[in-house]
């Protein structure tokens, strides 16, 4: 990195399975106070280093297909409530790169964010 380029903290885009629940914005306001290396935002077109996909369910492999396609380069985060065992492989599948239950440690979410894609994407 140039030195006479400010470091720019990773921007991770957060997209909640069910907006109408209410689940982003407050769980943005919480990750600004909590996971301050990482800016968290509900809208970026562009400049996304991560997207975590809240509250996923089993059928929706299509939304992480989206999302792949509209950030490949980007670590893609996927978390739902219920046991990895039930829905892991089918986020895997669909282009998440990592797949776990909620909630995750904050440390934890803060370095899987942090990170490159596991996989080298064009």
């Amino acid at each position: 990195m140039d030195p006479a380029t400010p470091h720019r903290r990773p921007r991770c885009l957060l997209k909640a399975l069910h907006r109408e629940r209410g689940l982003a914005p407050a769980l943005e306001q919480l990750l600004a106070a909590e996971v301050p290396e990482i800016e968290f935002t509900r809208s970026a077109p562009e400049g996304v280093d991560a997207a975590w996909l809240c509250g996923y369910e089993q059928g929706n492999a299509g939304l992480i297909g989206r999302l792949r396609a509209q950030y490949p380069s980007a670590v893609l985060l996927v978390t739902a409530k219920e046991p990895e065992d039930e829905w892991a492989g089918e986020a895997l599948g669909a282009g998440a790169d990592y797949a776990y239950a909620w909630p995750l440690a904050l440390p934890r979410l803060a370095r899987l964010l942090g990170r490159r894609p596991l996989q080298s994407r064009a």
